[in-house]
């Protein structure tokens, strides 16, 4: 499977995740490899969360909702019964930085994206409205 992860988009990645650690009080540590989350969060030297981070180009509001990988959530919700411990998933509009607890029941179609012609980014979704989101602060 091909990786379309760049430098910049790791940069973006991390410089997310250190916004909302420091609105949330959360350190933070990149996760390597293909793995279903991308960061833990800490609270001291303990591990007390994990995020997932999404970096869009559009403003939060031109969808209703924020589209993940369904296995993604799956993976999040298996995680919550194993260690007790919620994955966010944090989202760095273009005009906004979000984040909700990204385990539950969500919304499921299968989706994707189309625009690399690579199958493997089609398949089930889940649709998170923006209802589930916590807005930290404007960047932009």
């Amino acid at each position: 499977m091909p990786r379309y992860e760049k430098t910049t988009d790791l940069d973006n990645e991390l410089a997310t995740v250190k916004t909302f650690g420091v609105a949330m009080g959360y350190g933070y540590a990149k996760k390597q490899g293909m793995i279903s989350y991308d960061f833990d969060l800490f609270k001291g030297d303990d591990v007390a969360a994990y995020a997932e981070v999404k970096v869009r180009s559009n403003k939060h509001d031109k969808y209703p909702t924020t589209m993940i990988r369904q296995s993604k959530v799956d993976a999040a919700n298996d995680r919550l019964l194993k260690t007790g411990l919620q994955t966010f998933l944090i989202v760095q509009w273009k005009d906004l930085l979000g984040w909700c607890v990204m385990t539950g029941e969500w919304k499921v179609e299968k989706a994707g994206r189309y625009d690399r012609n690579d199958r493997n980014d089609l398949g089930l979704h889940a649709f998170i409205p923006l209802e589930a989101f916590g807005f930290i602060t404007a960047t932009k």
